[in-house]
């Protein structure tokens, strides 16, 4: 839709646009729950063993949320721990 935007935008109506362009729909990702769940837990291991064990000590939980998809996923004290210490190696 925005490449037919342009084209026709600088006189382009005559130029033929793959049927591709006015169909796509923009994908982010991989934002698939088992892709996504495992970069989210290298991500949260990144904050340091100090830093995740006061998020849990307070909340219960770590929980992020993908900027993308949306899909909001919990991590809890024990997959945090093996992600940490995976993390340190």
């Amino acid at each position: 839709r925005v490449v037919c935007a342009c084209l026709q935008g600088i006189g382009g109506d005559d130029v033929p646009v793959l049927s591709f362009y006015q169909e796509a729909e923009p994908t982010y990702g991989p934002c698939g729950r088992a892709h996504l769940r495992e970069r989210m837990l290298r991500a949260v291991a990144l904050l340091g063993r100090e830093e995740v064990e006061d998020i849990v000590k307070e909340q219960g939980h770590v929980e992020v949320t993908c900027e993308f998809c949306r899909e909001c996923i919990q991590f809890y004290e024990e997959e945090l721990e093996a992600a940490l210490i995976a993390a340190d190696k």
